[in-house]
């Protein structure tokens, strides 16, 4: 992800400094992309993040019920009051995971037509 940002800073750099500023249809058309490229590792970013919570929850359920299994309680109160706001969380992970995945996909659907029509117009 950083190779991608920084080749993306210093190809925008470039851009505004070079022949290519003064080239309006082929300078839009090229922030188009670069900022496609952005948005695309912005949104595997945020996706890796999604996916994590649902490794995490699964991995605290997982050791909760270890736990309820090798240890011997005294007291009254018992690891299954973690389990619901354990299993909650899972449960929102996934969700919100779907969700992203569905809006990154119609979002660069979205933005390909945008560059294809941008382009059509030059």
């Amino acid at each position: 992800m950083n190779y991608l940002l920084v080749r993306t800073t210093l190809e925008f750099r470039r851009m505004r400094t070079g022949r290519a500023a003064t080239d309006a249809p082929s300078a839009r058309s090229r922030l188009i992309q670069l900022n496609r490229r952005i948005e695309t590792v912005r949104q595997f970013n945020t996706l890796l993040f999604f996916l994590f919570g649902i490794i995490f929850a699964n991995e605290i359920l997982a050791t909760l019920r270890a736990i309820q299994l090798s240890a011997m309680s005294l007291s009254g109160a018992r690891l299954d009051i973690f389990v619901p706001l354990t299993l909650f969380a899972l449960l929102v992970f996934a969700i919100l995971a779907f969700l992203h995945g569905f809006q990154w996909v119609v979002g660069a659907s979205l933005q390909s037509k945008l560059a294809s029509i941008s382009v059509q117009e030059e």
